[in-house]
Formats: structure tokens, C-alpha cells, sequence
């Protein structure tokens, strides 16, 4: 990870008084989503291409299904029946729409995924 990566999360993280947890295996990760706040989440999946996993309330991001592609503002997350549900719109159109998520599936198929700019610019693949 870069040192610019790791600062702008670190400030994020300090701004908003949150704490990532010390101790993270990579199974429970994957299992579960960790809620540092009630407007951030840490999911460590293949298809959330974010800064340390980090989703937060309000921010943009580049969504993608399929040939889909728009840039979208998360404006919120909920979790019910071990569905992650995140609510987004569209930046272009103000176009309201969810994307879920089953937590139990462990396959590599994924319908979407959601990118921070960052993470994309940095990205080697």
C-alpha cells in the first residue's frame, strides 16, 4: 500500500474518530461486514475496490454491472437476513436504485462492484 493511499485513510479514519479493528482475519472479513459507524462499513470482497474496503456514507464511487457503468454517491447501508443492501444514486441523473449483496455466497461470480478513484488510479491489474 502507499504511503499516500494509507494517509488518506488514516485521515478519513482520524477525522471522523473511527478506528479500524487491530485484529482482522480473513475469514471473519469475508463473512462479515464490520461497521466502524453507522455511515461506514468495512467489506473486504473481490468486488468492493475501495481504500482499505472502507464504504462510507455520502462519498462517490464508480459502480458497475455488467456494461453498466455510472458514477454513483452511496446514501446509505443496511443489512437484514444476512443481505447487505447499499442505497445509491446515480450522480448524472439523481436516478435512486440498491444494490445487495448476500453475505453467505462464497463463489467468484460477482454481478457488481463498486470503486473508489483511488484505488482505481493505483490499481495494477
Amino acid at each position: 500500500m502507499s504511503v499516500r493511499r494509507r494517509n488518506r485513510v488514516s485521515l478519513y479514519m482520524e477525522t471522523a474518530g473511527l478506528e479500524l479493528p487491530e485484529s482482522r482475519s480473513r475469514e471473519t472479513m469475508t463473512r462479515t461486514p464490520v461497521h466502524i459507524a453507522p455511515d461506514a462499513i468495512c467489506l473486504d470482497r473481490p468486488f468492493i475496490l475501495t481504500q482499505e474496503h472502507l464504504l462510507v456514507v455520502g462519498m462517490p464511487y464508480l459502480y458497475t454491472q455488467g456494461s453498466y457503468i455510472a458514477a454513483v454517491r452511496l446514501l446509505g447501508i443496511s443489512e437484514a437476513d444476512n443481505v447487505l443492501y447499499l442505497e445509491l444514486q446515480e450522480l448524472g441523473s439523481d436516478r435512486l436504485f440498491s444494490a445487495s449483496w448476500n453475505l453467505e455466497y462464497e463463489g467468484e461470480y460477482y454481478l457488481w462492484t463498486l470503486a473508489d478513484l483511488p484505488t482505481l488510479m493505483t490499481s495494477t491489474k
